[in-house]
């Protein structure tokens, strides 16, 4: 007799993330900053505790976004919100102890990618005309996905786990100039 288990876990914990980032800004008269830009970041393994269960290690992937970007540029300061679309696979533990699987389970299959919604906020500041240091938040939503898990006793169940995290990151840009800036884009 096979039977199967379902339950959702939302789980709670911390890694780091490594990765680049393109985009593209355009400044107007009144110093308001409109961009578009797209990183791709390597999450490393994090330890993660759901609720009723013991802490667990979780398999490493990737987060990506493709966002739009507007902001105020001053002096050379620009502050700035964000948004768009978030992709990236789950970051599911590789075995948890919890009473939906009635004592433990350890995770059958490797999550695959989700997609989801980011928004955000930063400030960047320009070092030089073309090398600027940023800092921004970002909360990423990638929704719930099913992901296999089995017990000792080979009983199957499928944990619905939430993937959403709260990102916070500093980086350094090169801006390349394409096409020659205007005299007032002094971000």
């Amino acid at each position: 007799m096979r039977r199967s288990l379902a339950s959702t876990a939302s789980f709670g914990g911390g890694g780091g993330l490594i990765g680049g980032t393109l985009g593209y800004n355009w400044q107007t008269a009144s110093r308001v900053v409109v961009g578009v830009e797209t990183d791709l970041d390597y999450r490393g393994k994090a330890t993660v505790t759901p609720p009723l269960s013991a802490s667990s290690p979780t398999n490493d992937g990737y987060l990506g976004t493709v966002r739009g970007r507007i902001g105020y540029g001053f002096d050379r300061a620009l502050i700035f919100v964000t948004g768009g679309l978030a992709y990236g696979n789950a970051a599911a533990p590789n075995a948890i102890v919890s009473l939906p699987l009635g004592a433990f389970g350890v995770r059958t299959d490797k999550p695959g990618m989700q997609t989801g919604w980011t928004l955000g906020a930063g400030a960047e500041f320009a070092v030089t005309n073309n090398w600027s240091v940023k800092g921004e938040y970002l909360y990423v939503d990638l929704g719930t996905k099913g992901v296999p898990y089995v017990n000792a006793a080979l009983v199957p169940a499928n944990i619905g786990e939430k993937t959403a995290d709260h990102v916070a990151r500093v980086g350094v840009n090169y801006r390349f100039g394409f096409g020659g800036a205007p005299v007032y884009a002094k971000y």
